[in-house]
């Protein structure tokens, strides 16, 4: 009983075809008709493939191809046949054995995959089958015969067999085919093309500056609009941008009302590795993928290595540390400070926060009242957390490109 209840369970999960309607025809690929079931299937173009062009899908599923991955690094790597040329002393060798890879690559992945598209597809149907394919396409000269699953179906007398006299060595039809293109006309009708080609006139010959009757209505609109866009102080604020929604409120719910993607810095690229290296415990190599041919590139992984010895001659490296990359949710009124601490340490039976900064050190006061600011919500927030006196929780900015810690007094 527990296993059709099981079965139940999860058939209600499985994909259902939609409900038939009269006149109505699906057309889909076999991929996506997976799971689903049809009184009748119809499947066209079961005629065989070029033999060269089953040989260049096949070579595609290998890894000799410009720009292929080797096979010991894709996940389906246990299904496709693995070219041994180790230990192959000449050159006639290699070859032969690239050409016995090639062939398996159609026999045991490429057809064997286009075996099990078509079952598939002939599996869909719940009453009725129907299979075609033709000698001659539209355009082809030459005649392609039926595949050979149509002649696996014809030798176990699924279907009739068929006539081979019907081919002729070129297509009969060449001269009078028609080749229609789709769709006709992208406008739908000849009609509505010249409509569109007047009103595109009539926008290209028009004066932008030149007063309406409507401007009275399109003002308003506008107007409403912009009252209606007034962003809000929204209810997360990252400690980092505490500073900036407290000095500058009016700029940031600006931003924040329009928001548009910030363009990428070195800078941020150096905080970001720098940062992770620390939490991953500093190894003694982990790079990050960079195309080393670039000046740019060389020159921020200079930098990026100046950091990490600083960081590495520092107290830091050895002391004990409690926490690494710890986020506080911090109530502050209406609003939710996140603060996302670096590291916690305990020194000398004292709670120290430390932030790492990978970038110059504040020169003026607002600018040190602006990092203080972010340091202090971090106190406050593991304050309320752990019930540890502010007091007593040490509060430290490592600006590594200056070797210079900040302590920064409740």
């Amino acid at each position: 009983m527990k296993w059709v209840a099981d079965v139940q369970s999860l058939e209600k999960y499985s994909p259902r075809p939609e409900e038939s309607s009269p006149g109505v025809v699906q057309v889909l690929t076999v991929h996506s008709a997976k799971g689903l079931e049809w009184d009748a299937v119809a499947i066209p173009r079961w005629s065989s493939m070029i033999p060269r062009m089953e040989t260049t899908r096949a070579n595609e599923l290998g890894w000799l191809n410009e720009g292929s991955l080797p096979h010991p690094f894709r996940p389906d790597a246990l299904y496709l046949p693995h070219l041994a040329i180790e230990n192959l002393a000449t050159i006639e060798a290699a070859e032969k054995a690239i050409a016995a890879y090639g062939e398996e690559l159609k026999e045991d992945a490429y057809l064997a995959e286009r075996r099990r598209v078509r079952y598939v597809a002939i599996t869909r149907a719940a009453e009725a089958l129907m299979i075609s394919g033709s000698f001659y396409n539209a355009t082809s000269t030459l005649p392609t015969p039926p595949d050979a699953w149509w002649g696996e179906l014809e030798a176990a007398q699924h279907i009739p067999p068929h006539d081979p006299d019907v081919c002729t060595e070129t297509n009969p039809n060449l001269d009078e085919s028609v080749v229609a293109s789709w769709p006709t006309n992208p406008f739908g009708s000849t009609k509505h093309e010249a409509t569109v080609h007047a009103a595109a006139r009539l926008v290209n010959d028009s004066n932008p500056d030149a007063p309406t009757k409507h401007d009275p209505e399109i003002e308003r609109l506008l107007a409403e609009s912009r009252a209606e866009q007034t962003a809000t102080v929204p209810t997360r604020i990252p400690a980092s941008r505490y500073a900036e929604w407290s000095t500058n409120l009016d700029a940031v719910r600006e931003g924040n009302r329009r928001p548009v993607p910030t363009r990428p810095f070195a800078a941020a690229r150096v905080g970001n590795e720098v940062h992770v290296w620390i939490e991953r415990g500093a190894p003694g190599e982990d790079r990050f993928d960079v195309d080393n041919g670039s000046d740019d590139v060389v020159e921020l992984d200079t930098t990026i290595e100046k950091l990490k010895e600083t960081y590495l001659a520092s107290r830091w490296r050895d002391a004990h540390c409690l926490h690494k990359e710890i986020e506080i949710l911090l109530p502050q009124g209406r609003h939710i400070i996140v603060c996302k601490i670096d590291a916690v340490y305990e020194i000398d039976g004292r709670i120290t926060i430390v932030d790492w900064k990978t970038g110059a050190k504040p020169t003026t006061e607002s600018e040190k009242d602006a990092k203080a600011m972010q340091i202090v919500l971090y106190r406050r927030a593991l304050s309320a957390l752990t019930g540890t006196p502010a007091a007593d929780i040490d509060c430290y900015l490592f600006y590594l490109a200056h070797n210079w810690e900040w302590n920064v007094e409740p």
